[in-house]
């Protein structure tokens, strides 16, 4: 009772001094970039390049079951948490810098639809090219013949359109015999799964993240989830047979499990970027808010979820501060620009590769090495030219609404 009561009051005295310190590197980070608080800022796109690519890597790793030239990276369920956190950032930030208006959620539905779909094809064919290469064709048509028609409408559809991917990983899709088929029968690309979260998070972020204190619901939201989660997980190891519990399907692969961080994110945005470039304090309320959301992270985070609470407050504050840093660096931009490919297509590289030969520290370098060069390919020849349709697309729709003026080129 006593240590847990010293460490929340030193969770009160860090949340102090991370609150501070996030503020004062904003602040710098501002005035450094000279940075307009406007859409001109998300011209760019997400930046923060050189952290997406770790992150990516980090995935890399996990899958490959090996370090890249020696890097080892996070574990690959926290990077996977850590693009929540980025990707709940910047979609407020688009959604209040430019797709401002509830008319304009459509369009801005369609093109973050447009932004993840080309990418995901490449990942998707690659898939079918490597079970060809290891001959698992058979197995999965015999999986497709001995599944119901409901069955069967779930795979072709979300591997087609990415929803619903994280289905399998936590729900059983039944066969023709009464058993359970494993995610690995049903996705082609693994790893996608987590694209099917990201679209229902942007499903709902139009109605949320425009206004902090919806956010601020959300992340209750959130919180509530994983304490719960928590108290289940803990009594299902105190009481045996109390209930069958699956870390990795609450805490990780389930949509409620990422709405704490997608929350976070997307709080930062107001917290620490937006109240910093309209040189606002932060109010009593919020401060308050602050400090007793950092304390409920420490003493609920007894290793039930895998970003760690500590990692997830040091990406509150410095997600806008290097957003502010690289927003406007072209190289650390096409860096950023590559992480989504590489997470898209490493896994079946890896299969490929295992196939051919490599095992352990050289099919982790293989692996990132190709899925890197494939990356520059995509990055360059697809989603360059549909980058450049998506931002006509959406000009031509904003403007369409009346709102020319706010789709003017940036100077």
């Amino acid at each position: 009772m006593l240590m847990s009561q010293l460490d929340a009051a030193a969770t009160v005295t860090g949340g102090h001094a991370i609150t501070w310190l996030g503020t004062r590197l904003a602040s710098v980070a501002q005035r450094l970039n000279g940075a307009k608080f406007n859409r001109c800022l998300i011209k760019s796109g997400a930046s923060m390049g050189i952290l997406r690519l770790v992150l990516a890597l980090s995935v890399v790793v996990g899958h490959s079951g090996a370090p890249i030239l020696g890097f080892s990276g996070t574990d690959a369920f926290s990077a996977v948490q850590a693009f929540f956190m980025i990707s709940g950032f910047y979609i407020t930030l688009v959604l209040d810098s430019k797709y401002i208006s509830f008319s304009q959620n459509i369009t801005f539905w369609a093109n973050r639809f447009l932004r993840l779909y080309p990418a995901y094809l490449i990942g998707l064919a690659l898939s079918i090219i490597a079970i060809l290469l290891r001959n698992e064709m058979h197995d999965y048509v015999q999986t497709f013949d001995t599944t119901s028609w409901m069955a069967k409408l779930f795979m072709v559809s979300s591997n087609l359109t990415m929803l619903g991917q994280d289905i399998p990983y936590w729900a059983c899709v039944h066969n023709a015999y009464g058993g359970c088929l494993n995610d690995w029968n049903l996705i082609l690309d693994p790893p996608t799964w987590s694209l099917s979260v990201e679209l229902m998070f942007y499903a709902v972020a139009p109605f949320i993240v425009r206004q902090p204190r919806r956010i601020a619901v959300f992340l209750l939201a959130g919180l509530l989830y994983h304490s719960l989660a928590s108290w289940l997980h803990w009594e299902a190891l105190r009481v045996p047979g109390f209930v069958h519990f699956d870390t990795q399907k609450v805490f990780y692969f389930m949509f409620p499990s990422s709405v704490l961080f997608f929350a976070l994110g997307a709080l930062s945005y107001h917290v620490v970027y937006k109240r910093t470039a309209e040189k606002r304090k932060l109010g009593v309320g919020s401060y308050v808010f602050l400090v007793a959301v950092i304390i409920w992270l420490a003493e609920m985070n007894s290793g039930t979820f895998f970003l760690g609470w500590k990692e997830a407050i040091l990406l509150f504050f410095a997600i806008p501060v290097l957003f502010n840093l690289t927003t406007h660096n072209r190289f650390d931009r096409f860096v950023g620009d590559l992480s989504y490919p590489i997470y898209v297509v490493h896994f079946p590289l890896i299969l490929v590769l295992r196939k051919i030969g490599f095992s352990g520290a050289s099919l982790a370098d293989a692996a990132a090495a190709a899925a890197i060069v494939l990356a520059v390919v995509i990055a360059v020849f697809v989603e360059s030219p549909v980058d450049k349709f998506r931002q006509r697309f959406a000009r031509r729709r904003i403007a369409h609404a009346g709102q020319v003026g706010q789709m003017q080129p940036c100077r």
